[in-house]
């Protein structure tokens, strides 16, 4: 089944609720998931609950972007047998 993302509000929501079936309990994901939901843009955030369906697109979209950015790109992960710099 290929991956689509719908364009309506009604579309996202089936969008969701299918991504929710696909992803499995991983606690990384799931805290890289959180991660690029909170560093994303703050009007995208808020974008969601536009009364403009077209913003309310843009705003699903660049949360979309900024999610999967930091899944595919997860920040480098700290090995603590590395010395530390001064």
């Amino acid at each position: 089944m290929p991956f689509t993302i719908g364009l309506s509000y009604g579309s996202c929501f089936v969008l969701k609720q299918d991504m929710a079936q696909r992803l499995t309990p991983d606690p990384a994901l799931l805290e890289h998931a959180i991660a690029a939901l909170s560093e994303s843009p703050g009007w995208a955030r808020v974008g969601l609950t536009f009364g403009n369906e077209r913003l309310r697109e843009e705003a699903v979209a660049t949360l979309a972007g900024a999610v999967v950015e930091r899944l595919v790109n997860p920040p480098p992960v700290n090995d603590p047998d590395q010395l530390h710099l001064f």
